[in-house]
């Protein structure tokens, strides 16, 4: 997500010199106002496992808890920051997309995993939770929702 400095004065995640690139590896952000989750979330952990892993340093000036915060900030060129792709998603307009880019390291992305009663949760709200949930995630679809009476699958 970029924000910063930009001839000297704050500017936008739109003026960013990386915007647009696409992909960026983290040792280009080491000049940056980096934007940090605080201490003690697994964001922190994720990053600072990324950051030593691409042998490159940041220049931190905030630590925040929300990570819709840290993008929204990022947005408003105070700094850069890393989140998860969704939250940067829902922060920035689509005519700014370009301002979000991929870390070029495989590793920082995480798997998630979703487990949960066989064949389905017993409560409808935790069906139609678990509906969804796998409707977004790549996989087999919803297996054992489709036999369970009353609840019709997803379309």
């Amino acid at each position: 997500m970029l924000g910063g400095e930009v001839d000297g004065r704050q500017g936008r995640g739109r003026d960013h010199r990386l915007r647009g690139t696409g992909v960026t590896d983290l040792g280009k952000l080491a000049d940056e106002r980096f934007l940090e989750c605080g201490p003690d979330t697994g964001l922190r952990v994720q990053v600072d496992a990324a950051f030593d892993r691409a042998r490159a340093r940041r220049r931190g000036v905030c630590a925040l808890r929300s990570a819709g915060d840290l993008a929204k900030l990022a947005f408003e060129g105070i700094g850069v920051t890393v989140v998860p792709r969704p939250v940067a998603d829902a922060v920035v307009p689509a005519d700014h997309a370009d301002c979000v880019l991929r870390l070029d390291d495989p590793q920082a992305l995480q798997p998630l995993a979703l487990a949960h009663r066989d064949p389905a949760p017993t409560s409808p709200a935790a069906q139609v939770f678990l509906r969804l949930a796998l409707a977004r995630l790549p996989g087999e679809g919803t297996p054992g929702l489709e036999s369970v009476p009353g609840v019709a699958a997803s379309e």
